[in-house]
């Protein structure tokens, strides 16, 4: 089976300078790529890219997509939500409903969801049963299972290994290029919120306060605000001094699709990063 790699960032340290202006052309060409790693990763599962879009104000990414048997599957994924709902409609124009949830501990990502057993349940809601991944793995149809979680297991593991999406303690984080702008042009937004960095891709999770992004960031993760201010004044919160302004550059220039970024002056502690705005 073709692997399929994730396209993202570098983080590299280097001096900061000021924000730049982000080009349409850059937004446009970084969404059309995640598009193509979606309709890749849900081809090889069989199933047919309909729609997808991310709604800035319910801060929910929503994706369809059809087998060759006619049946479509919804999945809406909320930043930091701990379950996804999914919805199959058969060709009879009958309707199922899913939801899948993680254990609260959970880290899945594009890289370990072929190696490793995953925590992650389905719920039939109508009946309440559930179904964990260790009896949706390999041979579907050696369990009786409804007819439509074969659908919703195979859309969710190709939105996974697209990089679209990564679970992380438990919640749902979606790359960054897919949501940071439309947030932003969201006049109920919230000023922080939790990321995670995972193959060179940035992630980006529920809002938080400014307190909680601060003790994210303590424990050496990753923040992303919606402004350069902000971000720095978390930062700057962590250790006294200027806090530290870059981004990964490539002939002295941003590199495109990077994001630019604040650590605290002293660097400490290891591996934290507050990301903001979007991507160069």
């Amino acid at each position: 089976m073709k692997k399929l790699l994730c396209v993202g960032l570098t983080l590299i340290l280097l001096s900061g300078y000021t924000i730049p202006i982000v080009q349409a052309e850059t937004l446009e060409s970084e969404l059309a790529i995640q598009e193509e790693q979606i309709t890749e990763a849900l081809e090889e599962e069989n199933l047919e890219l309909v729609e997808s879009e991310f709604n800035p104000e319910k801060e929910t990414y929503e994706i369809q997509a059809e087998n060759e048997n006619g049946e479509l599957v919804t999945l809406e994924l909320e930043l930091g939500a701990t379950e996804i709902a999914a919805e199959v409609e058969s060709v009879d124009g009958e309707l199922e409903n899913y939801h899948i949830s993680f254990d609260e501990n959970a880290y899945i990502d594009g890289s370990s969801v072929d190696e490793e057993p995953l925590e992650i349940e389905i719920t039939e809601l109508s009946t309440g049963e559930v179904f964990e991944a260790e009896e949706l793995e390999g041979e579907l149809s050696a369990v009786a299972i409804p007819l439509g979680i074969p659908i919703v297991w195979s859309a969710l593991l190709a939105l996974i290994k697209a990089c679209l999406v990564v679970i992380a303690s438990g919640m749902t984080f979606i790359a960054a290029k897919s949501v940071a702008t439309s947030i932003l042009k969201n006049k109920k937004k919230k000023n922080h919120y939790y990321a995670r960095i995972k193959g060179g891709v940035l992630y980006i999770g529920p809002g938080a306060t400014e307190a909680q992004a601060l003790a994210w960031l303590r424990k050496g993760q990753s923040t992303w605000s919606t402004s350069k201010n902000l971000a720095k004044t978390i930062v700057g919160k962590i250790a006294k001094g200027t806090p530290i302004n870059e981004i990964d550059k490539q002939n002295g220039k941003p590199k495109k699709g990077y994001y630019w970024h604040y650590h605290s002056a002293n660097r400490k502690p290891k591996g934290h990063h507050a990301f903001y705005g979007t991507a160069a």
